[in-house]
């Protein structure tokens, strides 16, 4: 756990001089216009560079077709990061121009795996997006930068006559100058927006919230609680096994008493006492942590495989030195921990008292007090892992079981984004993606075809402006800003988004017929929360068509953005309307939507053998990854809960076990003076329910304040829920009770002849 920690957390980037690496603007992308602005008048920043990510690029001429995951940079982006490809060059300064898009750099795994890493591939020319293009780079491996996966980087479209030259598209990405610093950089972007609202025509709300952030900040977000949360537990869970041992070594300890006496009345001092102890304690935590580290190097391939895929550096995380140094260092820190108690407490053994006392003497106050008091600790930090793993639990029980808008189940889900070369009209469009629906609609056990260029949880949602034709405003007033989708089809009918109100699209909703929207619910509440909307006229700004479109109907709400997050208002246009050239289709089935694969291909590449079908995968692993944060967090804490409460129960356990046996002699002569097996067993249960609910006190209030730390994690659950504690509290006294049971038992029927005859 703590090499994860700190390889996303802790470990700068891997890049030169990184912690003059800064995010721009981080909660909003920018616009080529905004990036060469910047580029000109920035003095906080030495270099200014941009990078748009989820774009779909078909490659071919290099083997089968092939669909990569690209992204497009400013030309000085490597530059900015000080990160340079091992073979070939970066891009040159003329290649964002106009007409000279046509170079790529590659990644190290798409150049081994697509060319053999042979060095010729540099200088090959290639076709993506049936353009032909130049490869001139590649990177090193592993690379990374913002995100895992891509495949190829190609220049920034940079063309001021575009209409998109204003739309935000990219991450802004700046290397501050010479000492220059965060704070400066921000104070300098404040005070360019305004200027840049004026020069691109932006809404009057475009200055706010303009802020530079550390870059490593920006990339880690969210994941840092989760992560640091996750590590407590480890530590907890350290902290439970270090006072288990001590628990041990206690028992051990007082189980020599007459043989520490014999040396102390031999000339042995206290120190060399407790030095002999704490060597042997050593000795034990030097054997567990060799072996924890060697199960660790395995563990830690199992934890980067189940940990969420969008962590930062993932691929990086390993066992280096620096981690093997924290290892050693905790494996001796608990070493003295779970030692110097039991060491100090045998060091000061009195001879003379330990040889005149019989062989069945209890040990003495001051060890039972410790034990006793290890036993407290235990299951107090046992308490708060229950609670974390339980509020978690019941968090990922709520989201599974929240109403997301659309049925994820028994739905196959795909790619398709044919060339430019071979759509060049929204006619083309409109008949392309029109046949690819009709031939994986007429495949057996299909029930309903749809397509929309991006769904509903997998991180992309493009927003527009809205403007209401009955509510005009000026030009650069603020406008609300919605999700749009285009959609291809039955979307609605293979996502079971249901109908409010009016209709759907159908046919007659053609290029040359009146623009058309549907709209969901929330838009609707929102927008006309005292009147029927069917019949308004809205124009979107999405990039595309800028015409007024007349809502015909409403739809259901979908939660698109997170499952824990509220309905989003969002618009849908028929694609017919739109004319985007790459699509997302779901496919509804009444078989198992993986035996659909083989027959969905062969479908598609009956109409066009050249398109590869790409990110095939169920619509339900779209939902699990927009869940896997608390998926993971949940078992991972559950896991290490589980561990907690079983050593916890082991510590009750040994402490009572031990106590029965130090006090044979004493429950003997109780049962010879009459004592009834049950009050005996009573007696012994009720210490080890005392200590528990110590421990259990102690951990709820514990649990309590560390709660907190979880309550950004926590979705429709509070983090001091009642009735989780008292579950956890009720599970805990079970437990407590079963660990105390058989140590009871064997108390309950000491045979007193016999234990008095040991005696």
């Amino acid at each position: 756990m703590f090499s994860v920690v700190r390889g996303v957390l802790l470990r700068p980037l891997p890049f030169r001089d990184p912690s003059r690496l800064v995010a721009i603007w981080p909660t909003r992308a920018i616009s080529n216009a905004e990036l060469l602005f910047m580029q000109q008048e920035s003095r906080s920043m030495e270099s200014v560079s941009a990078l748009s990510l989820g774009w779909g690029i078909a490659m071919t001429g290099a083997g089968e077709p092939r669909q990569l995951h690209a992204a497009r940079v400013s030309v000085n982006f490597f530059n900015t990061l000080g990160v340079h490809p091992v073979l070939g060059r970066s891009f040159a300064p003329n290649e964002s121009q106009r007409d000279a898009w046509n170079v790529a750099i590659l990644s190290h795994e798409l150049w081994q795996s697509q060319f053999g890493a042979d060095s010729a591939a540099i200088g090959r020319v290639i076709d993506m997006d049936a353009r032909p293009t130049r490869i001139v780079g590649i990177m090193p491996a592993g690379f990374e930068a913002m995100q895992a996966g891509v495949d190829a980087w190609l220049p920034l479209q940079i063309d001021p006559s575009s209409p998109y030259h204003t739309g935000a598209l990219s991450v802004g990405v700046g290397r501050l100058a010479k000492g220059a610093s965060v704070a400066s950089a921000t104070s300098e972007l404040t005070a360019l927006a305004p200027r840049m609202r004026t020069a691109f025509g932006y809404a009057d709300d475009y200055a706010r919230g303009a802020t530079v952030v550390g870059l490593h900040e920006s990339l880690v977000g969210d994941i840092r609680r989760s992560l640091l949360v996750l590590l407590g537990a480890v530590g907890l869970l350290v902290l439970i096994a270090v006072a288990n041992v001590g628990n041990l070594m206690l028992a051990h300890a007082s189980g020599r008493r007459r043989e520490l006496a014999v040396r102390r009345a031999l000339g042995a001092s206290q120190g060399q006492i407790a030095r002999q102890l704490l060597v042997q304690s050593l000795t034990i935590a030097a054997a567990g942590g060799a072996l924890g580290t060697i199960v660790g190097t395995f563990g830690l391939r199992i934890l980067k495989a189940i940990l969420p895929s969008r962590l930062p550096m993932l691929s990086a995380v390993n066992i280096d030195w620096s981690v093997l140094a924290v290892c050693t260092a905790v494996t001796i820190g608990a070493g003295l921990l779970f030692g110097i108690g039991p060491a100090l407490l045998a060091s000061r053994v009195d001879p003379d008292g330990a040889l005149r006392a019989g062989a069945s003497e209890s040990s003495s106050r001051s060890h039972s007090f410790m034990r006793e008091s290890l036993v407290v600790a235990e299951v107090a930090l046992a308490v708060v892992l229950v609670v974390g793993a339980g509020l978690m639990t019941e968090t990922l029980w709520r989201l599974n079981r929240v109403d997301i808008g659309f049925d994820p189940h028994n739905v196959l889900t795909f790619l398709v984004q044919p060339t430019s070369g071979q759509i060049s009209s929204p006619e083309q469009a409109t008949a392309y993606f029109a046949e690819i629906t009709r031939r994986v609609a007429s495949i057996p056990g299909v029930k309903a075809v749809g397509a929309a260029q991006h769904l509903p949880l997998s991180g992309f949602n493009w927003r527009g402006s809205l403007d209401i034709e009955s509510r005009p405003v000026a030009a650069t007033t603020t406008r609300p800003n919605i999700v749009w989708r285009s959609i291809v089809g039955d979307y609605f009918g293979a996502m079971r988004i249901p109908l409010v109100r009016g209709r759907f699209f159908d046919e007659t909703d053609g290029p040359q017929s009146p623009q058309v929207v549907v709209i969901s619910a929330a838009m609707a509440k929102h927008y006309w929360p005292d009147r029927d909307p069917i019949g308004e006229r809205i124009k979107l700004g999405n990039g595309t068509q800028r015409d007024w479109a007349t809502i015909i109907g409403v739809a259901g709400d979908v939660r698109s953005a997170a499952p824990n997050a509220p309905p989003v208002e969002e618009a849908y246009r028929p694609n017919k309307q739109q004319d985007l050239r790459f699509m997302h289709f779901v496919v509804r089935g009444n078989v198992d939507p993986l035996a659909l694969i083989g027959p969905v291909r062969s479908a598609i590449h009956s109409y066009d053998q050249r398109v590869p079908v790409a990110e095939v995968r169920l619509l339900g692993d779209i939902f699990a990854a927009a869940t896997e944060t608390s998926r993971v967090v949940t078992m991972l804490l559950a896991a290490f809960a589980f561990l907690g409460l079983t050593l916890g129960a082991v510590g009750i356990y040994g402490v009572i076990s031990y106590s029965v046996g130090q006090r044979t002699r004493e429950l003997g002569i109780r049962t010879a003076l009459g004592a009834i097996e049950r009050r005996i067993a009573l007696m012994i249960v009720g210490e080890g329910l005392r200590t528990a609910c110590i421990g259990i006190f102690i951990g709820t209030v514990g649990a309590i304040l560390a709660a907190r730390s979880l309550e950004t994690l926590l979705f429709e659950v509070s983090a001091a829920d009642p009735a989780l504690y008292a579950s956890v509290v009720a599970g805990l006294l079970i437990v407590a009770l079963a660990a105390s049971y058989f140590p009871a038992r064997r108390a309950a029927r000491i045979d007193p002849l016999i234990a008095l005859r040991g005696e």
